[in-house]
């Protein structure tokens, strides 16, 4: 009974939001019908004339205005990439000035901000096809008029002029792509301005550094995930395709063996030529019944020059943040909108906030190991269009993380489908044996996933693939005594196939660990560590002439040896151990010291604005192999300078702000420090002689709730002196 009511009474709020919104509308076509010819803009007309209100949206507006009339101040609206988050907003900002009753002769002073002039532009057009009325201004790089209705503003230009506003200058404010608001300098814009009231828009509310919106914008009002929207029919069906390249192909039916997580990723390294990819995607789309040339098609790049050659292997144009002309990038965007372009390449400008309906083919030439960008450019193609009902994804780049991503969305998808009662198609193998999916645990060869709003082809490769890296991962860390082959062979100077030998010969049964940089390596404790070294002098050749260690080269070229040493990793190059008198360590051959030469002398000397990676790190508190780490995962690629005798990449001005802003490093510096007397559940295994997994079973077991804190470079648990004084007591310790 309960039950039904709540029903009933959200169908009497959709039928009375639906009443209002339609109102709106017949609004709108009566201030069209008295605007002037000069004025008319067909493009805009169009596109408001084809609105559709969908029931989700009923529900949103709905919850919306419930929680203003219950006082609240804040809304946040969690919608899919291509639901019309910015319809929710134009017709709630209508609703808005309806119930204005300030001061303002002309109503409410609204603001529309986010971290793009696309967007915003973008927004303004949306606004002016259903508030014609409203007049509006723009405030960014560039223009600073904010005495309008609605005025549409850049995060970037608002935060250098905070001083500038009263805290309740505007109103009502809007703030689209709200996952970007933990970002320092975006948090400071939403924590200075005092609307009456705000409303946050985002496809992606759950980022990747964990930092949280809700503690600005507090819990969804509503919410509609990508995968529930497909589920539900709301967006165009993914066909999605993972094209591996031949050396990928080769490798993995040559019998692949992926020692650590690492290695998995190396696989993907190697990539083929610009003009073989242009012809993979010519051949991809014939197997799949595309014709090349004759539907839209964005083609996501890893870089600006790489979305150049693309554009130009392909007859299509490059759109990227690094064309400054910005007639020329909004031509080129209303040529692909609009008119004939059929290819367009991108970088950086197409994971959010720009519609593209008629899109029918997206094809990935860069990974990402992010959800939220993976889901916001996925959602480039997923908006419905007149004659659309699917889009094709061809996916080139799909690394391990990658394609768990796309099986999750998948299995989510089908699972959304059982939840609201709506039978699926089935799982086909390679032999076309057809298995019902609700009652089968599905371990076959081919694996396409197919529901009634997508498919997911996953081929004989991608499965094993999946089965791989979930085994890596399935592996334990190592205890704190053992170390891994490649560590033996680093302390003992012996390489790592003589310690496995050795190993043999004393018939050592050697476990696999998972160690703390992701390698996978069997392990030896360190009673045979001590054996092995004590048999090392034996095993390691005298250096012949010719040969000398890294230290020498260095010395001799005027370099680190830090510096040798990462370019000899860097190039792989095969630098075998050698006794040098009593010592052993590395050593390079003569055609092996004349390559390095070459790679030493080129590097430039830095203008004194350029700072290493390493002085870099010192200046923001951070360890230098972290930083290396988190430049790595955002693939920023830095120019190598000479510093002192040192090489090393370089962070010029613009560089340092913006990795500054990374939201791996801001998650670091916000964190604090552990105070003293506090440890990392490592330091504190390390006190009582304990494994540090089994005290992190124990802490698990008994609930305890550890604050973070920053150790050094590592965020993580601290045991205070409280917990400690209980952990010690439940292993039966003195405190």
């Amino acid at each position: 009974m309960e039950q039904s009511k709540e029903n009933a009474d959200l169908e009497e709020r959709r039928k009375n939001v639906a009443s209002f919104i339609q109102a709106c509308i017949n609004l709108r076509e009566g201030f069209i019908e008295e605007v002037s010819a000069e004025d008319f803009d067909p493009e805009i007309y169009v596109e408001a004339q084809d609105f559709e209100v969908r029931e989700y949206q009923l529900d949103a507006w709905g919850a919306l205005w419930e929680a203003r009339n219950s006082g609240a101040n804040t809304g946040l609206i969690h919608l899919a990439t291509g639901l019309g988050k910015t319809s929710v907003a134009v017709f709630d900002v209508i609703k808005y000035r309806q119930e204005y009753s300030g001061k303002r002769k002309y109503g409410p002073r609204i603001l529309f901000a986010s971290h793009k002039n696309e967007i915003n532009e973008q927004a303004a057009e949306r606004f002016s096809s259903f508030i014609p009325d409203a007049t509006q201004g723009f405030f960014n790089g560039e223009e600073k008029d904010i005495d309008q209705d609605i005025t549409f503003a850049t995060l970037q230009s608002l935060n250098s002029s905070l001083d500038t506003f009263k805290q309740g200058y505007f109103d009502y404010i809007i703030y689209d792509e709200a996952h970007h608001g933990k970002a320092e300098t975006f948090e400071a814009v939403i924590k200075h301005f005092k609307p009456k009231f705000q409303l946050a828009l985002t496809a992606t509310p759950n980022r990747l550094d964990r930092l949280n919106i809700r503690e600005l914008f507090g819990q969804e009002l509503y919410s509609k995930s990508l995968a529930e929207a497909l589920a539900e029919g709301l967006l165009a069906d993914p066909d999605y395709h993972i094209v591996f390249d031949d050396a990928v192909k080769e490798a993995m039916e040559s019998g692949f063996e992926a020692s650590s997580l690492r290695a998995l990723t190396e696989l993907f390294k190697v990539k083929p030529r610009n003009e073989v990819i242009a012809n993979n995607i010519r051949e991809e789309m014939k197997k799949i019944g595309l014709e090349f040339g004759s539907v839209k098609t964005i083609v996501f790049c890893q870089n600006i020059e790489h979305a150049a050659e693309i554009a130009e292997l392909l007859g299509g144009k490059p759109y990227h943040s690094g064309i400054k002309d910005k007639k020329q990038k909004e031509d080129t965007l209303n040529d692909f909108r609009y008119r004939d372009l059929q290819i367009i390449t991108t970088r950086d400008m197409f994971n959010e906030g720009v519609d593209i309906p008629d899109a029918r083919l997206l094809v990935f030439l860069r990974s990402t190991e992010s959800p939220t960008i993976f889901e916001q450019q996925l959602g480039r193609g997923l908006r419905k269009h007149a004659g659309k009902d699917r889009v094709s994804v061809l996916d080139f780049m799909a690394n391990a993380e990658r394609i768990v991503m796309i099986r999750d969305l998948a299995e989510a998808i089908r699972t959304r489908r059982t939840e609201i009662g709506e039978k699926d198609g089935t799982i086909l193998d390679g032999d076309n044996v057809i298995i019902n999916v609700s009652n089968s645990d599905i371990d076959i060869g081919d694996l396409i996933i197919h529901t009634n709003h997508g498919d997911f082809e996953f081929d004989k490769l991608v499965v094993n693939l999946l089965e791989k890296y979930e085994s890596l991962l399935s592996i334990e860390y190592s205890p704190d005594d053992y170390v891994s082959i490649s560590d033996a062979s680093k302390i003992t100077g012996l390489s790592k196939p003589t310690i496995l030998k050795i190993a043999a010969d004393n018939e050592w049964e050697l476990p696999r660990y998972r160690f703390d940089n992701g390698y996978i390596s069997d392990a030896i404790n360190q009673e045979q560590l001590t054996h092995i070294i004590g048999l090392a002098i034996a095993y390691t050749p005298v250096a012949q002439e010719g040969v000398v260690s890294l230290l020498s080269f260095a010395k001799t070229h005027n370099a680190a040896r830090s510096t040798v040493e990462r370019l000899v990793d860097e190039q792989n190059i095969d630098a075998l151990k050698y006794k040098f008198g009593g010592v052993i360590t590395r050593g390079l051959t003569k055609s092996q010291q004349d390559f390095l030469e070459g790679l030493v002398e080129l590097s430039p000397t830095p203008k004194d604005e350029i700072k290493s990676v390493n002085a870099f790190a010192k200046e923001i508190g951070m360890a230098f192999t972290t930083l290396k780490v988190i430049l790595e995962a955002n693939e920023i690629e830095l120019p190598d300078y000479k510093f002192g005798p040192k090489i090393s990449g370089g962070l010029d001005a613009d560089m340092q702000d913006t990795v500054r802003n990374l939201p791996q490093v801001r998650l670091l510096l916000d964190t604090p420090l552990a105070p003293t007397g506090v440890l990392s559940i490592k330091a504190f295994a390390n006190s009582v002689g304990i494994d540090k997994g089994n005290i992190a079973k124990i802490i698990d077991k008994e609930g305890i709730e550890l604050p973070v804190y920053r150790f050094g470079s590592m965020i993580t648990g601290g045991i205070t002196p409280r917990i400690r004084h209980r952990l010690n007591r439940i292993l039966n310790k003195k405190p």
